[in-house]
Parts: C-alpha cells; sequence; structure tokens
C-alpha cells in the first residue's frame, strides 16, 4: 500500500505545480491588463493638456486609445478564462490531497494491522516478538 501512498504524493506534487503555473500565468495576465490601463490613462491625460500641436495628434490618439480599449476587452476575457482554469486545478489540487491523505490513513492502517498480527503469530508460537 505504500506505493499507491507514494503514487498520490507524486499527484498531488504535480497537480501543485500546475495550480502554480495557472497562478502565474493569471498574474501575467493582471499585468498586461494594468499596463493597458496605464497607457489609456496617460493618453486621457494628454487630451487634458493644452499644446499647441494638440490638432495633430488628437486622431492618432483617439485611435491608440480605441485600440486599447479593444485589447482590454479582449485581455479581460483571457483573465475571467484563466481564472476559471485556475479554480478548476485548484479543485483537482484538493481532489489529489484528500486521496493522497486517504492513502496514507490506510497505509498507516495497514503496517499497525501488520504489526498486530506479527505480534499475535509470535506470541502464538512462544517465540520471542519482533523488535519495532
Amino acid at each position: 500500500m505504500r506505493s499507491r501512498a507514494q503514487k498520490a504524493q507524486r499527484l498531488v506534487s504535480v497537480q501543485a505545480q500546475i495550480k502554480r503555473a495557472q497562478e502565474w500565468k493569471l498574474a501575467e495576465i493582471e499585468r498586461r491588463l494594468a499596463e493597458g490601463e496605464a497607457a489609456q490613462r496617460g493618453l486621457i491625460a494628454v487630451l487634458g493638456e493644452d499644446h499647441a500641436l494638440y490638432d495633430l495628434f488628437i486622431d492618432t490618439i483617439a485611435r491608440r486609445l480605441r485600440a486599447l480599449s479593444e485589447e482590454a476587452g479582449r485581455i479581460g476575457a483571457e483573465k475571467q478564462a484563466q481564472a476559471r482554469l485556475l479554480l478548476a486545478s485548484a479543485q483537482r489540487l484538493k481532489g489529489a490531497e484528500r486521496l493522497a491523505a486517504a492513502a496514507d490513513e490506510e497505509a498507516q492502517r495497514d503496517a499497525v494491522k501488520k504489526e498486530l498480527l506479527d505480534l499475535l503469530d509470535a506470541s502464538l508460537s512462544g517465540r520471542k516478538p519482533p523488535a519495532s
């Protein structure tokens, strides 16, 4: 039964690595979203200022703001999808942890059972019980 517990522990390790990778992906998406929002704020601040060349660049700034807004929408959808993936991987990790705990408990019960059977066998045969 020890190998079952070891396999379950390896499964927990793999699921934890997958969850960490999902967390890193979500953090990267959030960083990209924050950068886009900062760029939008910067362009809006430029629109609020009074420049001599303001009329030359207003169309370019408006196009860039529109592109940033569309990109923010795509990144927001990507963030939601990644958050769902992270939740699913967290649930798989919890399931693997429960499985590992059950396998460990079973291995401990089997070890105690074996030890008791050895003691019983030794006492019935009249020999000295094995040292634990």
